[in-house]
């Protein structure tokens, strides 16, 4: 049995799938048209499953269903062939991703390396399996552009600094043309003393640290909503 919300009526899902024109059920409500005699369902219902074209039809569907299951239908062929192509073309396109990625990520570096002097943004956040990934931008003095996410187990300032120089390294940009950093106010980012500023400072005194302006403004959006009711109202219905 299945429901349709946009018709608000039910169908017998087999019946439908299975009758034809010349069949005898075809004229019942639960096949054609469907019913949202809701009175009297359950009497439609009972004498629907008990007819001889509805049994006929069930055995079909599971026939089908166990087929479906085992791969194992007249269409076997073709759907290996359909499979098949999938997995080329999806390879194909992972391949043109990857060179695309690649070229877009040269003239990044080109870019950068040309101007020499750059700054840095860094950002974690997990992806939908879970796993922490750090965010990495590069700003030049008239853009700013997206190198790659990283992926970390370390989110400690340690960490996160340790997977930054290795990235720095990997790409051929050098710690020391650092003029600027900037991130959020996450005690590993920022922290004074272990923090992944104070761990750039070290090395490149010439990286000024700027806290992340968007993330300040969402903390102070952040604790007026939670000291006034009305915008406790507002973003709740938001």
């Amino acid at each position: 049995l299945v429901y349709s919300k946009d018709l608000d009526k039910v169908y017998c899902f087999c019946c439908k799938l299975f009758c034809s024109k010349s069949c005898a059920c075809i004229a019942n409500q639960l096949v054609n048209e469907g019913t949202r005699d809701w009175k009297n369902i359950g009497s439609k219902l009972k004498s629907h499953e008990t007819s001889y074209e509805h049994v006929t039809n069930m055995d079909k569907w599971i026939e089908l269903e166990a087929r479906l299951r085992k791969k194992n239908t007249i269409d076997k062929e073709i759907q290996e062939q359909i499979n098949k192509e999938k997995e080329h073309w999806e390879k194909v396109l992972n391949e043109i991703i990857k060179l695309l990625d690649y070229q877009i990520k040269n003239i990044i570096l080109k870019k950068v390396k040309d101007v020499k002097y750059f700054s840095i943004i860094l950002d974690c956040i997990p992806d939908i399996s879970h796993q922490e990934q750090m965010t990495l931008i590069l700003i030049c003095v008239d853009a700013e552009y997206f190198l790659e996410f990283v992926q970390v187990n370390d989110t400690t300032g340690k960490g996160l600094f340790e997977e930054l120089t290795h990235v720095l390294i990997k790409y051929g940009l050098d710690i020391n043309d650092i003029r600027g950093q900037g991130y959020d106010n996450e005690s590993n980012m920022k922290g004074k003393n272990q923090g992944v500023q104070k761990r750039l400072l070290d090395i490149n005194p010439r990286t000024y640290y700027t806290p992340c302006g968007c993330h300040n403004l969402n903390l102070v959006l952040g604790d007026m909503e939670n000291s006034c009711t009305r915008a406790v109202s507002f973003f709740g219905v938001l």
